[in-house]
């Protein structure tokens, strides 16, 4: 029995596709892609879009690279020694420019990359400025102090 040219033809078209699909790799709005090369993460980055890759050897895992604002509640003592209560936000974002190396660093959670590089600087920064002031001064002079 023979088999016809247009099954084969077929056949061949199917495995391209299924090729080429394994050669593209979509990184979403608002991340860029951290590629890494057989576990190792490579320097440049895959910005948003569809992006070729070597299947089987190169991954791509994504970095939120939108604005995130962390909010804390911090417990601190003025200069008066009298306790305070400091409600804090930031807000920041990844740099798509240093994707790799914040991934090799702090990992591609954004909570692990604020607790591990935000919140101990903030914390530091509210206690350094509210132990400056008395607490009258806190309470008068609150859009002043908020602006250090």
């Amino acid at each position: 029995m023979k088999l016809n040219p247009l099954i084969y033809s077929g056949a061949g078209v199917l495995s391209l596709l299924l090729a080429l699909s394994l050669c593209l790799k979509a990184v979403d709005s608002g991340t860029v892609g951290v590629v890494y090369t057989f576990g190792k993460i490579k320097q440049e980055s895959l910005q948003p879009g569809l992006n070729l890759i070597v299947p089987f050897v190169t991954s791509v895992r994504p970095l939120d690279v939108t604005t995130q604002v962390l909010n804390e509640k911090y417990y601190s003592k003025s200069k008066d020694g009298q306790d305070i209560t400091i409600s804090a936000s930031t807000a920041f974002l990844n740099n798509p420019q240093f994707a790799a190396s914040t991934a090799a660093t702090l990992g591609l959670d954004n909570k692990n990359i604020s607790d591990r590089a935000l919140r101990p600087g903030l914390l530091a920064t509210v206690k350094g400025v509210i132990a400056k002031y008395r607490m009258e001064e806190i309470i008068s002079n609150q859009q002043v102090i908020s602006e250090e």
